[in-house]
């Protein structure tokens, strides 16, 4: 027994009208459900925008009351900390460097804390090591001379991990 291969080609001016045809109410059906996509997507939108935001300010004010909380207990004991079922609040001791590269390369450093790559660059890293700190932030060299546009200051990150669920 021998099939017959069906030929899907268009073979006349009429097939190819009607295939045009079907293709036009496709490409309108498909614009008529993007268009009702789009609508729904907007909605959407516009019900999600003010949730969230009201969500979001609710969740900063809860932050900033724990936050403060903790700033309160570590002012009285360093070794404060607290984790319970619903979550962990923690300290970490944060180190911030305030400094101009070019302001302290104009100043001039030793060579050794110089980097070359196009041009001369601070080696802030290995520099930073050499540096010691005084009374209000300022920054000393292993001279005794003050550091010019750098300064070092000290805080406390507070870690608020709620638990998942």
């Amino acid at each position: 027994m021998t099939e017959e291969v069906k030929d899907n080609r268009i073979q006349t001016e009429e097939e190819l009208s009607k295939k045009l045809y079907k293709l036009r109410m496709l490409n309108a059906e498909k614009a008529k459900i993007n268009a009702r996509r789009q609508k729904e997507l907007d909605e959407t939108e516009a019900w999600y925008r003010p949730e969230a935001k009201n969500i979001d300010d609710n969740i900063a004010k809860t932050n900033e009351l724990i936050d403060d909380y903790a700033r309160r207990q570590l002012a009285d004991d360093k070794y404060w900390k607290y984790a319970d079922r619903n979550g962990k609040v923690s300290k970490k001791k944060e180190t911030k460097w305030d400094y101009d590269k070019d302001k302290i390369l104009e100043a001039g450093v030793d060579d050794k804390f110089i980097k070359v790559k196009t041009t001369r660059e601070l080696d802030w890293a290995e520099y930073k090591k050499t540096l010691n700190e005084i009374d209000d932030g300022r920054l000393v060299n292993e001279n005794g001379e003050v550091v010019v546009s750098a300064k070092v200051s000290h805080g406390i990150k507070i870690t608020i991990k709620p638990t998942e669920g």
